[in-house]
Parts: structure tokens; sequence; C-alpha cells
């Protein structure tokens, strides 16, 4: 498995960092959350034990901090924009104010 870029990235972590495999990432600076999104490329092995065992194992080094929600998908966490804001093409949401996009109830 392997961190991939993505057109809607902003940052890389640990770019730089020998120690470390850079993580092209999407990181919202203007939601109290915080989010980071990353995105990974399965190699054909992998997808092959997926299909066999249904599991992903997740491995989180935490350096004893308490341990951050963490939300695995298999697509976008994102739709495309439908309202004229600063967030781009793709955000998460369909509503905006000064704070962000958010996503509207249906």
């Amino acid at each position: 498995m392997k961190p991939v870029e993505f057109k809607e990235q902003n940052v890389v972590f640990g770019k730089g960092q020998p120690q470390y495999q850079d993580l092209p990432a999407y990181l919202n600076r203007t939601q109290e959350t915080g989010e980071a999104v990353t995105c990974w490329e399965l190699s054909k092995e992998e997808i092959e034990e997926i299909v066999k065992t249904k599991r992903i194992w997740l491995n989180q080094l935490t350096f004893h901090s308490p341990f951050q929600p963490i939300v695995p998908s298999v697509s976008m966490p994102w739709m495309p924009c439908k309202v004229n804001c600063d967030q781009g093409d793709y955000h998460k949401g369909g509503k905006c104010d000064k704070n962000g996009c958010y996503e509207v109830s249906k």
C-alpha cells in the first residue's frame, strides 16, 4: 500500500524527513476538527488479500497521546462544489459560510 498524490491535496506530511515516507494530504484548516485526508493505492496482492479476508488492518502511532478518530473509506470524502465558495472544485459540503463548507441534510 502506498500513499498517492491527488488533486485536492494541500500539504505533504513528512516531507524532507528521511525516517518517514512522504504523505500527501488534504488538511482542512477551516474547521475545528482539523480533518486530514490521504489517499492510498493498493497492490494487486493487497487487493487479493482484502477480497479473501475482507479485512484491513490499521496501525496508528500515537506516541502515547490520545487516539484520534479515523474514518476509513473506499470513496472520495468530497462532493463537487455546488456553491460559489473559495474551497475549490471539491470540498466536503454543500453550504458554505465564513467557517467553511458543510454537508446539508437531505
